[in-house]
């Protein structure tokens, strides 16, 4: 299968993704918003992380899903230029502001009504999967997983 299956050619998922963690009054970094939409732009993925009879690690996300993220380094960069296009949206409506590669909210509450009133069951799955995703990956694991994933830049 192609890792163009799982690109969703869609801004406003990731638009979402970076809205969830700055109404979580945090900041995210390009880098850490990089490593995961490849995983929550994966169904299964996004379904395991939503289901609420689940203890979820990133360590468990990576077993149960090996074959899922055997590509992971495909689906990475290919989902690279849809970072890149959410944050320059965010940039032009200054919403955001990107300081040593941390995004930081300006103004990010523009797009509450957007993902409030989406008729997107896939936006809303997203955003409530990207906050738990958000939750249990620590920064200080992010070196980590990038070696783990095998990701090459």
């Amino acid at each position: 299968m192609k890792s163009s299956y799982y690109l969703r050619n869609n801004v406003s998922l990731a638009i979402g993704v970076i809205h969830t963690a700055l109404a979580m009054g945090r900041t995210i970094s390009m880098a850490e918003l990089s490593l995961l939409l490849p995983f929550l732009f994966d169904d299964k993925i996004v379904e395991i992380l939503n289901d609420k009879n689940k203890v979820v690690t990133v360590s468990n996300i990576i077993t149960m899903n090996k074959i899922a993220l055997a590509n992971f380094n495909d689906r990475y960069l290919s989902l690279l230029p849809l970072v890149y296009q959410s944050l320059s949206i965010l940039l032009d409506v200054d919403a955001v502001s990107i300081s040593e590669g941390e995004i930081i909210d300006k103004n990010i509450h523009l797009f509450d009504d957007m993902v409030a009133k989406s008729d997107s069951q896939l936006l809303k799955d997203i955003c409530k999967a990207s906050e738990k995703l958000l939750c249990i990956i620590d920064r200080k694991q992010l070196s980590e997983l990038y070696k783990a994933l095998k990701v090459e830049l």
